[in-house]
């Protein structure tokens, strides 16, 4: 996106009295329901004494959250606020890292993770990430590829370990 684009977006939001804060109250909501799903989902599996299920779910986040951390650093691409010099939506302390996108990322593993367990929840989980997503553009803390890939990113390694690696169904 051009920085025409972000500015018109945010003056858009900023229009609006509390604009600002529901996209970042909206941004930080989902991100919290996905951690305390993903911690709810992990204490189940304790409580059942599935064992396997909480070994192999915080094997195969753990593993690739640690990936794509060192793959963002690696990258360390700007953020569009850096590039273009205009104030995100939610303040963000430091720069870089903008590629993938850690929050995407996260919310589309710990969706592909749901899946496995309940369709339903896992697409709930999708749709929230989907949100997420668009939330984290239009807040000018991520250009559109930075999120794909994040999403994409997610998907594939969710679907490779929880699927592929650890196929069977609990």
């Amino acid at each position: 996106m051009t920085e025409e684009i972000y500015r018109d977006i945010l003056n858009k939001i900023r229009s609006y009295a509390e604009g600002p804060q529901i996209v970042d109250y909206a941004m930080r909501t989902i991100t919290h329901a996905a951690i305390v799903g993903y911690v709810a989902m992990l204490g189940v599996f304790l409580l059942n004494k599935q064992y396997h299920a909480l070994y192999e779910n915080i094997l195969v986040t753990g593993v690739a959250f640690a990936v794509v951390s060192l793959l963002r650093k690696k990258i360390g691409a700007k953020r569009p606020y850096e590039t273009m010099k205009f104030e995100p939506i939610a303040d963000r302390k430091g720069g870089g890292d903008s590629f993938p996108s850690r929050h995407v990322f996260s919310i589309f593993i710990i969706a592909v993770a749901m899946l496995k367990q309940n369709i339903w929840l896992g697409l709930l989980f999708l749709i929230m990430g989907l949100f997420l997503a668009v939330l984290r553009v239009i807040a000018g803390l991520h250009y559109p590829r930075d999120v794909i890939a994040g999403a994409l990113i997610g998907i594939i390694s969710g679907g490779l370990g929880f699927f592929l690696i650890f196929p069977g169904r609990i």
